[in-house]
């Protein structure tokens, strides 16, 4: 959607993944930006900073800190000129000269003080922004429709962020967050991996040890090799975690039973961890699934509701 007003871009600003759209193209990089010293400008952003940091490792990586949204003004403003460079670069002139609008998602629990800092940010790239929390469009984007009169449920396992709401009639009735997910498993691992034999696995390594952990009886994480009771070990407090938050936001016996009864979507990069639903569907006695794109669930419920949004006025707004 374009109009009078340039380009409409959505962002779904994940801690680990940049994703985004514009008038039905999509685009994605990693939330990475880097510099020469900690002291010094960003260099580059995205793809380009995680080919330097692979053949430079003495360059200092801009990673928001965890549980934070934001930390590195420079780099916010640096990879919004990548995201609107990739978004314009084959557009008309006139697309390529007006700023566009911005519809971001950002995690449940973002402060108005960070909700506010942050649209400042996105404001130096866009004519207007509109924020909106990453489970409600999550549970657009995973076929919730406000007219249904049963709540629905959604868990969205990023990797900074774990967030439970549960929605009725587009309103979210009940909610709970964690500033904790993947790369606090990540790094469960890497620091398990370095204590019992000094061995300092890949990121790649790790997360491929994530996805795969299930699969046989051993698993080699580098020069390691770990018992799959180990690996369940080292995961569980984490999903135990997350299911008392659960637990914690559904204290009313009513809304316990009603979610209960259609059961939970999953979504994030997280939430396709073998063994997870099924150790959060034993422990509270409900069904959880994964979404079909657990991954673009944010994105394409942002892409949903922009119709219902693009007739309002557009403004700096939660």
């Amino acid at each position: 959607m374009s109009g009078t007003y340039g380009m409409t871009i959505l962002i779904d600003w994940g801690t680990e993944t940049l994703r985004w759209s514009a008038e039905d193209e999509s685009f994605s990089m990693p939330n990475l930006a880097v510099s020469v010293s900690n002291r010094q400008k960003v260099c580059a952003v995205g793809n380009e900073a995680a080919t330097l940091l692979q053949e430079h490792p003495e360059f200092h990586a801009l990673v928001p800190p965890r549980g934070i949204l934001f930390a590195d003004t420079e780099a916010i403003i640096a990879q919004l000129h990548e995201i609107r460079r990739q978004t314009v670069r084959e557009k008309p002139w006139w697309k390529r000269l007006l700023l566009p609008r911005i519809f971001a998602a950002v995690p449940l629990g973002t402060t108005e003080f960070e909700a506010h800092g942050f649209s400042r940010i996105l404001k130096q790239e866009g004519r207007s922004v509109i924020l909106m929390e990453a489970p409600t469009a999550a549970a657009a984007g995973c076929g919730y429709r406000p007219e249904e009169g049963t709540p629905f449920a959604i868990l969205d396992l990023g990797a900074g962020f774990t967030q439970f709401a549960v929605l009725r009639s587009g309103v979210v009735l009940s909610s709970g967050v964690l500033r904790r997910g993947g790369r606090d498993l990540d790094a469960a691992l890497k620091r398990y991996c370095r204590k019992q034999s000094d061995a300092d696995p890949s990121i790649a390594e790790v997360r491929e040890a994530k996805t795969i952990w299930n699969r046989h009886d051993s698993l080699r994480i580098g020069s390691l090799q770990l018992e799959k009771s180990e690996l369940r070990k080292l995961w569980t407090p984490h999903w135990e975690q997350v299911a008392q938050m659960i637990e914690e936001t559904l204290n009313d016996p009513v809304l316990h039973r009603e979610v209960a009864e259609r059961g939970v979507t999953m979504v994030g990069g997280l939430s396709q961890m073998p063994g997870f639903g099924e150790f959060l569907s034993e422990r509270l006695g409900m069904r959880f699934q994964t979404a079909n794109n657990p991954s673009g669930a944010v994105l394409h419920g942002l892409e949903k509701l922009l119709p219902e949004l693009s007739s309002k006025v557009w403004q700096h707004r939660r």
